[in-house]
């Protein structure tokens, strides 16, 4: 782990939690993700957010590619859009409409509640895989056996 200039180890240490058996971010961590999955309009920027906390532009990019920041992140996000504290008595009205398939405006009902839920989701990853000219020669057995040694041959992450 890449560490910032006055940063420790633990500022950023996730903890298990037995009762549920998930690793439980730090404090800081979930006041990230609260911005992140606000639907407010006084939401900040990734560098606003990091100058107002005083956390490097890059410890932000980092937490955003670690899979259980994502997993909780799209869960917040998803309860803030769909869950029983969501924003507004339009959109309240907007979930009821989407919950029936058969109301005459269903389809823009659904679209609204989706789109407000890409706004606040983590974005997808990129995977880019590209084959090594060393791999397009060889059999599959010679590929194989490559494999088997265990030695990384894909890089997946954002592109």
């Amino acid at each position: 782990m890449d560490m910032e200039a006055g940063e420790t180890p633990s500022d950023y240490h996730w903890s298990y939690n037995s009762a549920t058996g998930e690793e439980d971010p730090p404090p800081i961590v979930l006041t990230y993700l609260e911005n992140l999955t606000s639907l407010e309009h006084d939401r900040l920027s990734d560098k606003a957010w990091a100058a107002e906390f005083g956390i490097a532009d890059r410890t932000l990019r980092r937490w955003k590619k670690d899979e259980r920041f994502r997993k909780l992140w799209t869960k917040m996000a998803d309860n803030s859009v769909l869950g029983p504290d969501a924003i507004s008595p339009i959109y309240h009205a907007a979930l009821k409409i989407a919950a029936d398939p058969d109301h005459p405006k269903w389809d823009a009902a659904s679209k609204m509640i989706l789109s407000l839920a890409d706004k606040v989701r983590p974005p997808t990853l990129q995977v880019n895989v590209t084959a090594e000219d060393r791999f397009t020669n060889m059999s599959d057995d010679q590929l194989q056996a490559y494999l088997a040694q265990g030695k990384d041959v894909l890089e997946i992450g954002p592109s």
